[in-house]
């Protein structure tokens, strides 16, 4: 294995190592995995999506393993990559209708900037 394929390796279990990371902090933090919480399974969803990438590269540099030599892992990736389309779909739809739900809310209930609220000046003094 060359310098460069040792690196890809490495980079890829870090990221995914990362994201793993990520989401056990968030679940410990945040309950996402409850039904009423489509902000946490969005989140979630999209670290998943995340990973996708490193252990593509992690089965083709170790095992040699890629759509090319797989016809069974070239129809995953297929299935992964159409599948982006609908879960951004309802990331969005989530996201929206959060930002409606929200709408003239700042951070924990405080009035927006520029609304003569609390929440006119930066925690910093800006």
């Amino acid at each position: 294995m060359s310098a460069t394929e040792t690196m890809l390796v490495a980079g890829s279990f870090v990221a995914i190592l990362s994201v793993l990371q990520w989401i056990m902090v968030y679940s410990v933090l945040e309950p996402w995995w409850r039904r009423d919480n489509a902000v946490g399974h969005s989140l979630v969803l999209f670290a998943g999506f995340a990973i996708v990438t490193p252990v593509l590269f992690i089965l083709s540099l170790l095992f040699n393993l890629s759509r090319a030599t797989s016809q069974g892992l070239a129809y995953v990736e297929i299935v992964l990559l159409f599948s982006y389309g609908p879960a951004m779909a309802w990331r969005s739809r989530v996201w929206i209708k959060t930002s409606r739900r929200e709408r003239g809310q700042g951070p924990a209930g405080v009035a927006a900037a520029g609304s003569g609220g609390a929440g006119d000046s930066m925690p910093d003094g800006g």
